[in-house]
Parts: structure tokens; C-alpha cells; sequence
């Protein structure tokens, strides 16, 4: 499973779920309980998220091509829209307040390392 690293190469989560089909980037994350804290759910292609059907918060990340954030929201509650954010190739959820733990910034850069 790829770990998610920082851009001098730290691990930041150890398991990071990657959403390859239409299917599985359409239903993401509903209908599980949680998300445990060393896990992440990375969507690609994606430029917008949702949580309805969600059980839980979430923390959401938009990343470019490249992996610099373009932008972060915190506690994003169930049921609720996210703005799709132009320039985006990735949406990366993690439990909520990862943000804060790692001191997630934009501009930062994240990759998947297999």
C-alpha cells in the first residue's frame, strides 16, 4: 500500500488507499464507520469532494499535478459539498485534524511513494 510523504522524503501516513476506478472515486468512503489515523484516501483524477453518506469528519486536501496543495479544509463534516478548485489533479482525505497534526500548509508538497 503507498505511504504518503512530505517533500524531504518524511512519512506522514503509512497506509494510503488509492481510489482507481469510477466506482470507487464516485463512493470514496461511505458507508465505513471511520477512518483510523495512520490511513488516508487518495481520489485521482478529482478536482471536488463530498461527504454525503459520511459517518464522520474528515480533513481534505487539493493537490496539483505535482503534489503543492492548493488548498485545505479541516473538519469537514458529513453531508456537506466541497468547492471543486481549479488546477487540482488529486483530492487526498484524512482523518480529521491531520491538518494540524502534520502542519499541512499550501504550498506544501506530498507524493505517494509505493
Amino acid at each position: 500500500m503507498p505511504i504518503l510523504v512530505d517533500s524531504q522524503g518524511k512519512e506522514i501516513i503509512s497506509n494510503i488507499e488509492c481510489a482507481k476506478s469510477l466506482f470507487a472515486r464516485g463512493f470514496g468512503l461511505i458507508g465505513r464507520k471511520n477512518l483510523s489515523a495512520d490511513r488516508g484516501f487518495w481520489i485521482e483524477p478529482c478536482n471536488g469532494v463530498h461527504t454525503f453518506g459520511m459517518r464522520f469528519a474528515l480533513d481534505v486536501i487539493y493537490l496539483k499535478a505535482d503534489g503543492e496543495v492548493l488548498r485545505l479544509f479541516e473538519w469537514v463534516q458529513p453531508n456537506r459539498l466541497c468547492p471543486l478548485v481549479k488546477g487540482t489533479r488529486a483530492v487526498l482525505e484524512l482523518p480529521a485534524g491531520a491538518i494540524a497534526l502534520y502542519h499541512m500548509r499550501v504550498g506544501n508538497r506530498y507524493y505517494l511513494e509505493m
